[in-house]
């Protein structure tokens, strides 16, 4: 079952557990898909190896972005009422809140990073729901002053991403 909102999708892939699922594998190539999981939950994490599921996380993470897509397994009705609750809860004010500076500031630390386009997306993700809980240039710019760039190498840029999404997901625990 899928549920779809305005900024976030849910997909309920059965009712075996209460899981949320952190890895989408596809057993045909390989490839793995990393939903963005930027709220605090009850359900324990896992991942799931399944082709038509990895096929949807693709098509859902290019309208939701990867932080707007969970994948979950649920014994209950009421465990996803709680869970469908929180999640709108977060991301009911996230629609279009950034301003058109930010961004642009969003594009270029993209392009100083030279990340993927899936990581650009959980990028923009993650800045846009900082811009909700801090000042979301000033935190731009601190990274610009914190780290050097551009980054030279590919590697170089992930390492700083996952550096930012560690202090944006500390900074709302």
């Amino acid at each position: 079952m899928l549920i779809e909102k305005e900024n976030y999708a849910i997909y309920i892939h059965d009712d075996s557990d209460n899981l949320l699922y952190n890895r989408i594998i596809s057993p045909n190539t390989g490839r793995i898909f990393y939903p963005d999981i930027l709220i605090s939950h009850s359900f324990d994490e896992s991942f799931l190896v399944n082709e038509e599921v990895f096929r949807l996380s693709e098509q859902l993470s290019k309208k939701y972005g990867t932080s707007g897509c969970f994948f979950v397994s649920v014994k209950d009705e009421k465990e996803l009422k709680s869970f469908s609750d929180r999640v709108w809860q977060i991301y009911s004010g996230l629609h279009n809140t950034i301003s058109p500076d930010l961004s642009v500031m969003i594009e270029k630390l993209g392009d100083d990073l030279k990340l993927s386009f899936t990581m650009r997306s959980s990028l923009k993700d993650l800045l846009t729901y900082c811009s909700q809980i801090m000042d979301g240039p000033e935190f731009i710019r601190k990274i610009y002053s914190n780290y050097t760039l551009p980054v030279s190498q590919k590697q170089e840029g992930k390492k700083i991403y996952e550096r930012i999404r560690k202090e944006i997901l500390g900074a709302t625990i």
